[in-house]
């Protein structure tokens, strides 16, 4: 994630307390296109190039916090 300078200010600012820091960067995630969102699915798979051995596939959805 790339922080602007604004937020990377305001996250290491002593005075602003946890709550504040974690609602401006949850904001800065949601404006993102490229952070994951609810309803994406990251898929793993753990296999050998030459197909030998494949020990199969993984998929994870993404389900957005409270």
């Amino acid at each position: 994630m790339s922080l602007s300078p604004d937020l990377a200010q305001t996250l290491n600012s002593p005075i602003v307390d946890g709550a504040q820091k974690q609602a401006e960067l949850r904001a800065a995630e949601k404006s993102n296109t490229r952070y994951l969102k609810d309803g994406d699915v990251i898929v793993a798979r753990i296999a050998q190039e030459d197909g030998g051995i494949s020990l199969g596939e993984q998929r994870t959805p993404v389900i957005a916090s409270p």
